[in-house]
């Protein structure tokens, strides 16, 4: 009979922005030293855009728009486009050890994340589809996308879905939603796509609590591990609170891609 392996489940009770970053990384390193198992984490942020490592703030946010929504600013270390936070959003990751992947294994780890979510919203009764290589469609409208990274001997795949955030300040803060957007060829530009909330396509509630359980299980089939409930480590937690203080809550990480 084969057996399944066992990974963490972290319910993760932080949610400022900044800090959430730096136990990304502390989390990432953890497992990549071999230290943990590997890791389903469900987190949220206050308002905030979670702009990717490789973007211009000047060229994706509107500033004076999240002054006005006081909307903080956070750099991640993974690549992709910029995306908003707020409270409604569930957002997860899946770290993993990467001894012993090949490119091929990191591509199908990738492509699991994906078929993991679509499992998850068919429990929910929704309908959703897959556009390559990481956006999760209802009805064409966008509810999730991802972003990831191989480093520190780790996988890291992390994403946010739309459960009831708003979007109205969503639309407000990002410039790829307005015509002033101009992209550009220096920095990679996020793409426009007309998004949606899960309870828009829902006739009931839908509590954070029932996405979480369907994730958990939609994460256990497609990558056929038990999920267990775990605190984080002593290690991990100072680590990142290090790695906030350090980086990720410095103007020079999270604004180093203002253009003068």
């Amino acid at each position: 009979m084969l057996k399944i392996e066992g990974w963490r489940l972290i319910n993760s009770r932080f949610i400022n922005p900044y800090f959430n970053m730096a136990l990304e990384e502390a989390i990432a390193k953890t497992i990549g030293e071999g230290l943990t198992l590997n890791t389903v984490r469900f987190w949220r942020n206050n308002k905030s855009i979670v702009l990717g490592r490789f973007q211009s703030i000047k060229v994706e946010i509107d500033l004076n728009a999240c002054i006005k929504h006081n909307v903080a600013i956070v750099r991640r270390f993974t690549g992709g486009g910029a995306v908003y936070h707020d409270l409604g959003n569930l957002n997860y990751s899946i770290i993993v050890n990467r001894e012993g992947f090949s490119l091929r294994d990191v591509q199908e780890f990738f492509m699991k994340n994906c078929l993991s979510i679509i499992e998850a919203l068919k429990i929910l009764g929704l309908n959703p589809n897959l556009e390559k290589p990481n956006n999760i469609l209802i009805h064409g409208k966008k509810v999730s996308g991802a972003a990831g990274a191989i480093k520190w001997n780790s996988i890291v795949h992390h994403s946010c879905i739309l459960v009831s955030a708003n979007l109205s300040i969503l639309r407000d803060v990002l410039n790829c939603f307005k015509n002033v957007y101009a992209p550009s060829e220096r920095w990679v530009s996020s793409r426009k796509m007309d998004v949606a909330n899960l309870k828009d396509f829902l006739n009931k509630k839908l509590s954070l609590n029932e996405v979480k359980e369907a994730l958990k299980k939609g994460f256990e089939k497609v990558y056929k591990v038990k999920l267990s409930e775990e605190a984080l480590s002593l290690k991990e937690l100072n680590f990142a609170k290090k790695l906030y203080k350090n980086k990720y809550s410095r103007y020079e990480w999270n604004f180093e891609g203002l253009e003068t």
